[in-house]
């Protein structure tokens, strides 16, 4: 990126030569090259201003066209996506997400919200004939239609220069009700979703 002393060298360089020419700083062709030259670095510094609008994770003029892109905020997202650094990871959470029915996939998207979970799959009840000794023995069959996911500790959101705005809090706790919306949402239509709460050391 080039400042404006840059600029006013390079458009000096294709002046023609001669007395109707002058470098000199006080000189009116001077004077109206520099703040020609000025225009130019400010045009330059707002094109890398876009290039960083043109990442999601970055965007800050720009965060709210794609936060209307990505269709946030949403009913799972509205009450805890409010600061800078909350509605840029709900917006990245949001474009990235592929729907999978496996255990990691519902892992990813928590880490990716900023929580720390352990999903449990399907149950497994003890049977006659196939169960073994040592097996636990877990309900009926219906335990088959049963995943737990286990959400440890609120998410803690600190205020961190470059990511937060002024009027953020320095620290925030909020519960994991966005997890908890996307989880009942995503969750297949056959399966009973159970989620728990373990306390966690902050």
């Amino acid at each position: 990126m080039a400042s404006a002393a840059e600029y006013l060298i390079q458009l000096q360089a294709l002046l023609p030569v001669g007395d109707a020419w002058p470098r000199e700083p006080d000189a009116l062709v001077t004077r109206t090259l520099r703040g020609l030259a000025e225009d130019m670095a400010r045009a330059d510094r707002r094109s890398a201003d876009l290039f960083e609008e043109t990442d999601p994770r970055t965007a800050l003029e720009l965060l709210g066209e794609w936060e209307t892109f990505a269709g946030l905020p949403d009913v799972c997202t509205q009450d805890t996506a409010i600061s800078l650094g909350e509605r840029r990871r709900a917006l990245w959470s949001a474009l990235v997400q592929k729907s999978g029915l496996t255990l990691l996939f519902f892992e990813r998207l928590a880490t990716r919200l900023g929580y720390t979970v352990t999903i449990v799959g399907r149950g497994r009840p003890f049977i006659c004939g196939r169960s073994r000794c040592g097996h636990q023995v877990g309900g009926g069959h219906e335990e088959r239609l049963v995943w737990h996911v286990t959400i440890h500790g609120p998410r803690v959101q600190r205020f961190r220069c470059g990511s937060s705005s002024a009027g953020d809090r320095l620290t925030r706790i909020v519960r994991a009700t966005d997890l908890e919306c996307l989880l009942r949402r995503l969750n297949p239509a056959h399966l009973e979703l159970v989620i728990a709460y373990e306390e966690a050391s902050i």
